[in-house]
């Protein structure tokens, strides 16, 4: 088993964020958003990230609602 993929989280001018992780990662992960840790009901972001400098990226909007995001296996 190999180390955890580390997802980062920038906030972007307006009212989006910047979501990354390495390309080096496997290419079947799926970032997920949810609004509650507590009730586990995960969907998949929408958006198909692009690679800049060996990093995946993924620009998402957001509103005035909390939100968590996760790389998981389908």
């Amino acid at each position: 088993m190999g180390a955890p993929i580390a997802l980062s989280i920038a906030l972007l001018a307006g009212n989006s964020v910047d979501l990354s992780w390495p390309a080096s990662a496997p290419a079947n992960l799926l970032l997920q958003q949810s609004t509650s840790l507590i009730t586990g009901s995960w969907t998949t972001v929408g958006s198909i990230p692009f690679v800049q400098n060996g990093v995946n990226h993924v620009t998402d909007v957001i509103s005035g609602t909390k939100r968590y995001y996760r790389l998981a296996k389908p």
